[in-house]
């Protein structure tokens, strides 16, 4: 017996009423003596509720306790069964015993109760199952004399119970929780889960941190994360999650350095306005509206920037004697209208986006005039008053309809500024939501 067992539970059957001794005390008594118990918990029903009782007066100096089913033929109702005992463990497991603490006999007693108990030990993740084999009679009872007590681990059940709930997590795009669930594969508890959860979990962890990353926007994280990868799996299930070559090949991208040459921005803020977009989209799946709302504001300000980068200008900083910059500048002083920003250590101008779009518009950039229609939406101007900003609830547009429709639009203007390009970025972008994909 596995040092630190304190806890056995046993249900108990109705035995032979011409002879008890054999059919029932026997094999009962067999079973508690296998092993040092702190408590032995007795699980009959109203009909065996004698019979434990008479037990618990033959063996006088070990701890038993009995909890009978509660009502009269509950014995063949597994719902029944099961919620009483699920019950009971949980009241012991209460107590400060944990589940490696106890041992579970399912032998006697109905098909229904044995189910029912190995479902609730199973339930509350005891380890260990046992049962009462050897040589059957006429009756198809075993023997008296041939009794041989047989344990059996629920680690297999368990793994693959983890594995199912992983899988479902990995697909919804909570990566965090892979990780929660998966068991971590070089420590010394590792060889105590079946092969197979071992190997799916070799596979699966380093995955969900790599997508984990990602989906944080740490692209440099998740790049650093791609050498642990394994390309394969004899799992079809998480097969499927293997990254394909062109999400590798973005997430490289995303987290190359900035680039020293100013029209060389444009692209990658292209890029990671797409991310961000298909970020975004996802954060409306999983019904955070507040950080959807945010990152749509933040992909209309990127398509701006990236379409000034393309002309060589950085909102950041302006150069005053640039033609377009000096010719914008003049206007807005003349209209008394928004002025730029300074930086007061270069001292050059700062554009933010509203500027930005009303100088691209200037400058002839037809996606100008188009940041300036999306821009002028409800979404824009009342982005203030989001908890996330300075307000104090949630927007009045945060929801899924509207946030949708929101992300519609920006989808169409990331195309028109980007082009096929644009499309493409999209596409492996929103390769990660998991459970849109066949």
């Amino acid at each position: 017996m596995t040092k630190g067992t304190k806890v056995l539970l046993m249900t108990v059957g109705t035995g032979t009423s011409d002879d008890l001794e054999k059919t029932l005390f026997i094999p009962l008594r067999k079973s508690i003596t296998m092993g040092q118990w702190s408590r032995v918990v007795l699980l009959p029903s109203q009909e065996t509720y004698p019979s434990a009782q008479a037990l618990l007066r033959e063996l006088p100096d070990i701890a038993i306790e009995i909890f009978p089913l509660q009502l009269p033929r509950q014995e063949n109702n597994a719902d029944a069964a099961y919620a009483h005992f699920e019950a009971v463990i949980a009241r012991i497991l209460s107590q400060g015993i944990t589940p490696s603490q106890i041992v579970a006999d399912f032998t006697r007693g109905t098909k229904a109760m044995s189910a029912a108990l190995v479902l609730a030990a199973s339930r509350h993740g005891v380890p260990r199952l046992r049962y009462i084999a050897g040589r059957r009679d006429n009756r198809g009872s075993v023997s008296a004399g041939t009794e041989q007590v047989l344990e059996f681990s629920t680690t297999m059940a368990r793994g693959h119970r983890l594995l199912d709930q992983a899988l479902l997590a990995m697909t919804k795009g909570n990566f965090a929780a892979v990780l929660d669930i998966l068991p971590e594969t070089n420590g010394p508890m590792a060889v105590l889960w079946p092969k197979d959860v071992r190997t799916i979990s070799e596979f699966a962890r380093p995955l969900a941190e790599f997508y984990g990353a990602w989906d944080r926007l740490d692209y440099r994280a998740a790049q650093s994360l791609v050498a642990s990868l394994s390309p394969k799996t004899a799992d079809a299930a998480w097969q499927r999650f293997a990254p394909s070559d062109d999400m590798l090949r973005l997430v490289r991208l995303l987290a190359e350095p900035e680039p020293e040459e100013i029209t060389a921005q444009a692209p990658r803020v292209r890029r990671i306005a797409a991310d961000l977009l298909a970020n975004g989209e996802r954060r409306i799946r999983d019904q955070q509206y507040e950080d959807a709302y945010l990152r749509a504001y933040r992909v209309l300000e990127l398509i701006g920037q990236a379409r000034l980068f393309g002309h060589g200008l950085d909102s950041a900083q302006l150069p005053k004697d640039h033609p377009a910059v000096a010719s914008f500048d003049a206007k807005l002083k003349k209209e008394r209208s928004s002025q730029f920003g300074i930086d007061k250590k270069s001292g050059n101008y700062m554009a933010p986006r509203e500027l930005v779009a009303r100088l691209l518009k200037d400058m002839g950039d037809a996606i100008g005039k188009r940041l300036l229609e999306l821009g002028g939406k409800p979404f824009v101007k009342s982005r203030n008053r989001s908890v996330l900003i300075h307000g104090f609830e949630a927007t009045n547009l945060a929801s899924a309809t509207g946030l949708r429709e929101i992300f519609r639009s920006l989808d169409q203007l990331l195309v028109e500024d980007g082009g096929e390009e644009a499309k493409t970025l999209l596409e492996v972008s929103r390769s990660l939501d998991f459970s849109i994909l066949p």
